[in-house]
Order: structure tokens, then sequence, then C-alpha cells
């Protein structure tokens, strides 16, 4: 390990979205054109078909990708949820170092995390995907038990090292039931969802909801509820004009990452082909955190 010489801070767009196991190519096409448009350094899908990783690659927008049905094939037989992965997709002066799947869990191919380098430093990026707990109750528990253990123990203070790891995350949470202004009163659907994404009094882990760490005048979460309760809209749950708005998607970091903008594109995303918003947040690394970072010769 060897540590970065000059203290500058590091400006990224990172991004996280359920794609809707997409294959279509006209579908494709619209949600490969809002990637593009948003333009993030860092991109962190869900539910992915292997076509719409091949095109993302194909399509020149990011210079590296990892894919973990590469790193976790499905089997013969398999159902077609088993055949949905996770991607992280970056571009220079991001270069991507490891990736690896959390292989303890029901459905390690809905997990992927990386480490990536950069010239003022390195962190790790995931992506998650939650499966519903309407078809796997005892799975998703231990994916959400499982993820929020595994974010605790990476993010601790590494041998030899002054500094936590940095960490940031995109997830489809199937959760939580209700998401409120006020976090404690927040209500889950399943045990494990408090620790994940609850309060800080709850959760496992230090990292913390990048739209809730965001500067309220730099949210953007059209559309919004009277209510206020989501405090943005993701995904809509149930069918027609009884759909219940709902925020499941996020992006989490840890705390020295600050984060300058973010939001929720629900109606664009909609109208691109997925039925999750993409979350889009703007990130900066402090010359302060950047001069104790390292990256691996």
């Amino acid at each position: 390990m060897k540590r970065i010489g000059t203290a500058v801070s590091m400006h990224f767009t990172f991004a996280s979205w359920n794609v809707r196991y997409i294959s279509d190519l006209e579908k494709t096409k619209k949600m490969l054109n809002l990637i593009a448009r948003e333009n993030p350094q860092l991109l962190a899908l869900q539910e992915v078909n292997p076509k719409f990783h091949s095109s993302l690659c194909q399509s020149g927008y990011f210079d590296w990708a990892s894919f973990s049905l590469d790193l976790w094939p499905p089997r013969r037989g398999d159902s077609k949820d088993r055949r949905r992965g996770c991607s992280v997709f970056g571009k220079r002066p991001f270069t991507l170092t490891s990736s690896a799947v959390l292989d303890k869990l029901p459905f390690p191919e809905q997990t992927l995390a990386v480490k990536v380098c950069h010239p003022e430093g390195s962190l790790t990026a995931c992506s998650f995907h939650i499966p519903p707990g309407v078809s796997h109750l005892k799975e998703k528990v231990l994916h959400l038990y499982g993820i929020a253990h595994w974010l605790a123990t990476e993010e601790k203070i590494p041998a030899g090292s002054e500094r936590k790891s940095t960490i940031i995350f995109g997830v489809d949470a199937n959760e939580p039931k209700e998401d409120c202004s006020d976090i404690t009163k927040n209500k889950w659907f399943r045990d494990g969802a408090a620790e994940l994404l609850g309060a800080a009094s709850k959760r496992w882990h230090g990292l913390e909801d990048a739209f809730r760490s965001c500067p309220v005048e730099n949210r953007d979460s059209r559309p919004s509820t009277p209510s206020g309760s989501p405090l943005a809209v993701s995904f809509k749950r149930g069918d027609g004009s009884s759909a219940i708005p709902c925020r499941y998607d996020f992006i989490y970091t840890t705390k020295e990452v600050r984060v300058t903008r973010a939001k929720y594109l629900y109606t664009d995303s909609r109208q691109a082909g997925s039925d999750h918003a993409i979350v889009v947040a703007d990130l900066r690394i402090p010359k302060s955190v950047g001069a104790a970072l390292h990256s691996t010769e």
C-alpha cells in the first residue's frame, strides 16, 4: 500500500438503478440514453439482464464493467430471478482492481462489491438487490441482515491504516413500508431492514442515506407526495390508481463522503422503460480525507 501524495478533493457522480431485467432493444436504447444524459462516473445496476449488460458495455459510455453473473453464473434449471444480476460500471480516472459477490447470502448473484482506484484514492462501490419478501421471505431477511453485517465489517479500520474504508452502494431494498422525514418513525416490512436502512441507533453500519445527507435545497425528488412521505418516489407498489408511492431505491455512503446534489428521476425512468427511478448523487471526498486514502500498488 502507498499513501497518495497530493490532497485533492475527489468529485464524481454516482448513480443507482434497477433496470427491470430489460432486454427489449427499444427500451434498452431509451435507458442507455438516460444513463448517458446523467453521465455518472460510477453506476450501480440491479436486476440486470446479460443482454442489457452487454449493450451498455458495447455503448462506449464506460471504460470498464463488472457483472455478478460472471462471478456467480446461473445453473441449469435456475429460476428467472436467479438470472438477474448486479452490475457496476465505471469511467476513467476510476479503474477497477477487484470484484466479488457476497457468497454467504442466499442469492449471491444479487450482490456485487468492487474495489476501484482513483488518482486521489480508492473506494469500494457496491450494487445490491434485496429479493421481495412476498416471494422470498426468508431470503429477504437473510439478505438484509447479511449485507448490514458485511458493511459493518468492511468499513472497519484496516490493519495499519489511519482511517476507515470509503464505501458507496446503490440498492433496491424493497423497503421501507413507510419512509418518513423522521427516520426513527419509518415502518418496515421485514426484520433486518432497520439494521440496513434505519436510524443510526438501529443500523449496524455507519453509512448514511445520500438523499437525507444532501442539503434540502439540492434535493430533486419530483414527483413528490403531498404528505411528504415517502421523501422521494422511486417505485409504486400495487396497480393503477391505488398504487402506493414508495422509496425503495437508495444510495448510501460512508460519512466522509459529502453529498452536494441528489435526485430521483421517477418519471424519466418510467418513460425509459423501468418501473424504478434512477437515483443520482453528486459526491465529493474532501481534501483532508483524500490525503489519507490509499491505493494498491
